[in-house]
């Protein structure tokens, strides 16, 4: 029997590349530990033996009714952030590669993160 990452993982394999960043980053998001919360799961996925899905205008209706304000506020900000990616908020799917090109590297001066050394932030 395969996870619910990797369940949601196989919904998104063939998504739109907006709706997988916002699946890797809730899987990748070990502290918030999204999938292991109850009702998160219970409703905002939609789980079959071989896949899964986020329905993200169910976790963007919960969010703002306040059902994850248990969360801490980071939580709550990585959660918003996956939903808005999820819907296509910043009409990423619209955008040309030069939208796109301008985008990348002022989203990564916003947050300022430390990046090991090795990670790559733009695929090949």
């Amino acid at each position: 029997m395969s996870t619910l990452a990797e369940r949601l993982r196989a919904g998104a394999r063939d998504a739109a590349p907006h709706k997988n960043a916002a699946v890797e980053l809730l899987i990748s998001d070990i502290h918030s530990a999204w999938l292991d919360n109850e009702r998160f799961v219970e409703l905002c996925v939609f789980d079959t033996a071989d896949d899964a899905y986020i329905n993200w205008n169910t976790v963007r209706t919960a969010f703002d009714e306040g059902l994850f304000d248990k969360s801490s506020t980071t939580e709550r900000a990585i959660l918003d952030f996956a939903i808005a990616l999820g819907e296509d908020h910043y009409r990423f799917a619209i955008m040309d590669d030069r939208q796109r090109a301008l985008l990348a590297p002022a989203t990564v001066r916003a947050i300022d993160p430390i990046i090991p050394a090795g990670v790559r932030l733009v695929r090949d």
